[in-house]
């Protein structure tokens, strides 16, 4: 048994004739590839559910098998009454899933939380946090083999989707040989490795790359606090005619050598700073982000500063990076 909470989860799963099944706002690998294997697993022991999202998928997951089960939503009208219970899931926050306008607006339904954010404080009646996980992918996978579910091909290309994305293609530190045994496992129950890597890795829009070029341009070198960063401020933003490339653009800073940290800001709005934080070795650049307000993982994390102006938010950034390389 991986997980104590595992028959806790199922059992409340069984009691219930309807659930919905939560990924966090702008999806990435690890959020859809999880939720869409939960969905075909339920489906496994004749429970319906239905898969939101507050954002659209991004083109690069678009190969992900059963992505149409996920539906955009906007959560400031949903009706939550049809359904008995929620789970969210790879959400450390209630206002991950909903957006930072709905963050105390919980809605009056039972939810399971099954997450691995260092940030995650446990939101749900079940809360099923494994900080130590790589992914959300590889907790589900631990899950169904607790239910002794049947792992089949389209189960296991989401999982493998969401280990490989949240890995970095077992790049990232902290990864260690049982997160290989399973997805040998999952590769063995049809998932193929080289689809998902070229999908996730070798797709890169020519836009994009473009939009790296302006942002390396913008780039500044820390030497003495040994962090790579980089501003775009709306305006500029605006001229490069809104790309997309944000989470590539802060995961090119990662690779620069002598550095302990890779930040990316960008204006996506006026008097809205998107920031992506990425952590080369020793460094948790969540606990920087939960500083400012944001969450995320310990090599990887974001946070947005809202109702502040560029340069403000850029400094103020940039101090509170500062004091933990240090």
């Amino acid at each position: 048994m991986y997980y104590k909470e595992s028959n806790k989860i199922l059992q409340s799963i069984k009691s219930v004739k309807r659930v919905l099944i939560t990924s966090h706002k702008e999806p990435d690998a690890d959020s859809i590839g999880s939720v869409i294997a939960f969905h075909l697993s339920l489906k496994k022991i004749g429970v319906s559910s239905d898969l939101v999202c507050k954002d659209n998928v991004p083109e690069y997951l678009q190969f992900v098998p059963f992505l149409k089960k996920v539906k955009k939503v906007d959560f400031k009208d949903f009706n939550y009454g049809k359904y008995d219970l929620i789970i969210a899931l790879d959400s450390s926050e209630w206002d991950q899933v909903v957006g930072s306008d709905l963050k105390n607006a919980l809605p009056d339904k039972p939810i399971i939380v099954i997450d691995h954010h260092n940030s995650n404080k446990g939101y749900g009646e079940i809360n099923l946090i494994d900080k130590r996980s790589t992914s959300v992918s590889e907790m589900v996978y631990k899950m169904l083999v607790d239910w002794k579910l049947d792992i089949d091909e389209g189960i296991a290309t989401n999982l493998l989707t969401g280990i490989i994305g949240d890995t970095g293609s077992f790049r990232y530190p902290g990864i260690g040989s049982e997160t290989f045994d399973i997805a040998s496992k999952l590769m063995k129950a049809g998932a193929d490795r080289e689809k998902i890597i070229l999908n996730l890795h070798f797709s890169t829009p020519f836009e994009e790359l473009k939009y790296l070029a302006e942002i390396l341009k913008e780039a500044e070198f820390d030497k003495k606090n040994k962090i790579v960063w980089a501003a775009i401020s709306y305006e500029k933003y605006l001229k490069m005619g809104k790309p997309d490339g944000f989470g590539f653009a802060g995961a090119f800073f990662q690779v620069v050598k002598d550095t302990e940290i890779g930040i990316f800001m960008v204006e996506k709005e006026k008097g809205m700073v998107d920031v992506s934080f990425r952590a080369r070795r020793n460094i948790d650049v969540s606990r920087i982000s939960v500083s400012l307000g944001g969450g995320g993982h310990k090599r990887a994390a974001g946070v947005k500063l809202k109702g502040i102006k560029f340069k403000d938010a850029v400094e103020k950034v940039l101090e509170t990076a500062r004091k933990y390389t240090k």
